[in-house]
């Protein structure tokens, strides 16, 4: 239909969308990147390091203020840089943990946004196939009715067949289907070249209605009760009549002791 390019459209947007979301889960899972891990984790030594520095030196101080040897004050700077470091050292390590935690709760989150977008493909996959024409089966275009642009005829948007397998369908009078039989071998005869196509009987309708194929016969009784009789055409043949769909024919079915010959019949696409 015509909105079927806006919806593909959506429909490629949607499916992007789930990419990032399943790829953003595996990031999630897999943590920081290891470059990230290994600086900081440098880091961390390196504050060791320092923090071990600091607390020789400051074990230094506190023995030479017992000999008088420093002032107070100098002492105190020891105690403040010791105590920095060791703020220092605990913030590092703190940020070590925070990148090689995969908590629960972000996978979790992670998971319900694949679900969202997988929920937003199925509705723009949805939304594409409502805008598509499927044939139910393989087959030729017979007619169209409807464009693009255009309202939905009534008949609906076009005819098709299965030109692979036709059938002839008769009208036979009602007095007369007592003799037919599935299987029994029929002639169909085209009106417009004469050429004839062997054929069985595979259908007896159960209905009995008016004609619906006219003759061109003013005397025919048009208002003669009928029933529909289908019949399978040889497959050997039917590339004769595969352009002929509705074309008027007549039929011969053979009986064991006479024939039927049905004039009121047509040609169809089998389904």
């Amino acid at each position: 239909l015509d909105n079927q390019t806006r919806r593909t459209a959506a429909l490629r947007e949607a499916q992007a969308k789930l990419a990032s979301a399943e790829a953003r889960l595996q990031q999630v899972k897999a943590g920081a990147k290891a470059g990230d891990i290994e600086a900081q984790l440098a880091s961390l030594m390196l504050t060791e390091t320092q923090s071990g520095v600091a607390s020789r030196e400051l074990q230094r101080a506190h023995e030479l203020q017992q000999k008088k040897a420093i002032t107070e004050e100098l002492l105190d700077q020891k105690q403040w840089e010791f105590d920095r470091l060791k703020i220092e050292q605990r913030r590092v390590r703190g940020l070590l943990d925070s990148l090689r935690e995969v908590r629960d709760v972000d996978v979790v989150v992670a998971e319900k946004d694949i679900e969202a977008a997988q929920a937003s493909v199925a509705r723009a996959q949805a939304d594409v196939d409502a805008s598509t024409l499927q044939a139910p089966f393989a087959g030729r275009i017979l007619q169209i009715h409807t464009h693009s642009g255009e309202k939905i005829h009534e008949r609906g948007v076009l005819e098709m067949g299965d030109v692979v397998r036709m059938q002839a369908v008769a009208e036979v009078f009602e007095a007369d289907v007592a003799m037919l039989a599935i299987g029994m071998k029929a002639d169909i005869r085209l009106e417009s070249s004469d050429a004839v196509i062997s054929g069985h009987i595979v259908e007896v309708g159960n209905l009995v209605s008016r004609k619906i194929v006219l003759t061109n016969d003013p005397v025919s009784d048009t208002d003669a009760r009928v029933i529909e009789v289908r019949i399978d055409l040889d497959p050997d043949l039917i590339s004769e009549v595969t352009r002929l769909a509705n074309a008027r024919i007549e039929i011969t079915i053979h009986l064991d002791r006479t024939d039927v010959r049905s004039t009121d019949a047509s040609l169809t696409g089998g389904l």
